[in-house]
C-alpha cells in the first residue's frame, strides 16, 4: 500500500463516496475498500462536508492564481528573509564567543539579560523556533525558560548559598528512646510519632531523623492500612462491547511476515474481529475496527472504549479522524507497559500455543482458513478461565447465569445417578449374601 502513488480526489468524488455510504445499503468499510481509502480519511471528509466546507475538500487549492509580479515579490521577500537569518545567526555566533557560553557555565545577570534579548531578537527577525536558536548557542531549553521566569521577578543574579551549619547526629540515649517509644506505639507513623514524643518530653528530634533511626532498625511503620497504592486499576467492564482491546501481532507465513490485528471484548473475552494484513499501516487497524462496529446493532454513546498501546497506527491522523467520526472513546495504555493491554496480549499467546500451528502457516490462504476455524472454536467451544470456565459466547451474547445453573443441575443429577448405582449394588450384594 505504501508503494502506491497517493491519489488526489476531486471534491465531487469525495462527496459521491460520502453519499454512497450514507444513502445506500453499502457500509462505510465497503465503500472505503472499493475506493482504496482509509476509514479515518472518510470520516474526515464527512466532517468537512457536514460543516458545508466543500471548498476545503479541493485538496487545499483555494483563491485566485497569483500574478507574476506577486510571485516575484514573494520570492524576493523569501531571499531577504534567508539573508537576514544568516546575518542573525552570524551575529548570534559572535555573541556566543563574546559571552563564552559553555556547558554548565555561570553568568552574571547582565550576561543573562544580553542572551535573552539576543534570542528574542533573532526569533523575531527570522521566525525560527526557540529550540533551534538555543541548540546553536548550546544553551539548554530549561535554563532559558528559567532565566525568563527569573527576569520577570527581577532575580536574574545567581543566589550565593551560605554554608550550612554542622548538624549533630542523635546521641545513643535518644536513639534508644525513639526505638522504645516506637515499639510501644507500633501503629503510629514516624511523623506523628515525632511530635508525640516531643509533647511527651521523650526526645526532641526532627521527623527526618526519626525516619532514619526507624528505617535502619526495621521499625518503620506505614500505618494500619499498609503501604500506599501507587496505581488504581480501572473498573472492570460490566456489559459486552463496553471495552475493546486491540493490538497487532507478527505472523511469519512463508515466504514473508504478515500482521494480525485482533479485537477482544474486555467483558466476555469474545474475539470480536480479526484481520490478516500485508501491511501494518493505520488503515488496516481502522478498517478492522469499522468492520466490527458495523456488526453491532445497538451502541451506547462513547462505546466501545478502545484500549491500545502507543503504536504508530494509533498515533496517526487516520486513527484520530476515525475515532472522532465513529464516535468511540480512545484509551492509551502506559508507555512500555504491555500489562495494561494484557487481555489481548494473552490472546496472542494463546494463538501461538494452541491455535496456529506450523502446518497452518504454510501459506496466506491456509492461514486465513486456520484462523477462521480457530476463531470459532475460541469463541464458542473453548472454556475460558477468566469467566468461570464458560465459553466467551456465553458472556458476550448469552446468559452466563443460566449456563452456570445448567452446569450445577447436571452435577446434581450425576450425583443422584451415582448414588442410585451404588445403593443398588449394595442391595444386590446383600441379597446374594443372604441367599
Amino acid at each position: 500500500m505504501s508503494s502506491q502513488k497517493r491519489r488526489h480526489w476531486k471534491a465531487e468524488e469525495k462527496y459521491q463516496m460520502i453519499a454512497e455510504a450514507r444513502q445506500t445499503d453499502s457500509t462505510v468499510s465497503e465503500v472505503c475498500r472499493r475506493n482504496g481509502i482509509g476509514t479515518g480519511q472518510f470520516y474526515a471528509w464527512e466532517k468537512h462536508a457536514r460543516q458545508g466546507a466543500l471548498a476545503a475538500l479541493r485538496n487545499g487549492k483555494r483563491g485566485r492564481k497569483e500574478s507574476k509580479k506577486e510571485e516575484t515579490l514573494k520570492s524576493e521577500m523569501e531571499r531577504l528573509r534567508v539573508v537576514i537569518a544568516e546575518l542573525s545567526m552570524e551575529n548570534l555566533e559572535l555573541k556566543k564567543r563574546a559571552l563564552g557560553i559553555r556547558p554548565y557555565g555561570h553568568y552574571s545577570s547582565e550576561e543573562k539579560e544580553s542572551i535573552l534579548v539576543s534570542v528574542e531578537r533573532v526569533q523575531e527577525m527570522v521566525g525560527v523556533p526557540v529550540q533551534v536558536i538555543l541548540d546553536h548557542l548550546g544553551l539548554p531549553l530549561a535554563t532559558y525558560y528559567r532565566w525568563q521566569h527569573r527576569r520577570t521577578t527581577g532575580s536574574l543574579a545567581d543566589k550565593i548559598a551560605s554554608p550550612q551549619r554542622r548538624v549533630w547526629p542523635p546521641i545513643p540515649r535518644e536513639i534508644d528512646s525513639v526505638c522504645s517509644y516506637a515499639l510501644e506505639y507500633p501503629q503510629i507513623g514516624y511523623k506523628r510519632l515525632t511530635w508525640q514524643m516531643i509533647d511527651d518530653d521523650v526526645v526532641y528530634l526532627k521527623p527526618y531523623r526519626v525516619y532514619e533511626i526507624l528505617k535502619e532498625r526495621g521499625l518503620l511503620r506505614w500505618g494500619k492500612n499498609g503501604a500506599f497504592e501507587t496505581l488504581n486499576r480501572p473498573p472492570e467492564p460490566d456489559h459486552p462491547d463496553e471495552v475493546w482491546h486491540i493490538d497487532l501481532m507478527y505472523l511469519y507465513i512463508h515466504p514473508r511476515w504478515y500482521y494480525l490485528v485482533d479485537i477482544i471484548d474486555g467483558y466476555s473475552r469474545f474475539m470480536v474481529n480479526w484481520s490478516l494484513n500485508l501491511t501494518m499501516e493505520a488503515e488496516t487497524v481502522t478498517m478492522t475496527v469499522q468492520d466490527a462496529l458495523e456488526k453491532l446493532e445497538n451502541r451506547r454513546k462513547g462505546e466501545p472504549r478502545i484500549v491500545h498501546d502507543h503504536g504508530s497506527q494509533f498515533m496517526s491522523h487516520e486513527w484520530h479522524n476515525f475515532v472522532k467520526g465513529a464516535g468511540i472513546t480512545d484509551i492509551k495504555t502506559r508507555v512500555a507497559h504491555p500489562e495494561s493491554n494484557g487481555r489481548v496480549e494473552r490472546l496472542h499467546r494463546t494463538h501461538r500455543e494452541e491455535g496456529l500451528t506450523e502446518e497452518a502457516l504454510t501459506g496466506y490462504y491456509t492461514a486465513l482458513d486456520a484462523m477462521g476455524h480457530w476463531g470459532k472454536y475460541y469463541n464458542y467451544k473453548r472454556p475460558h478461565s477468566a469467566i468461570k470456565y464458560l465459553v466467551p459466547a456465553d458472556y458476550y451474547r448469552g446468559n452466563p447465569d443460566d449456563r452456570i445453573a445448567e452446569r450445577k443441575e447436571k452435577l446434581v443429577q450425576a450425583v443422584e445417578v451415582r448414588q442410585a448405582y451404588w445403593q443398588g449394588k449394595e442391595d444386590r450384594d446383600q441379597g446374594q449374601t443372604l441367599t
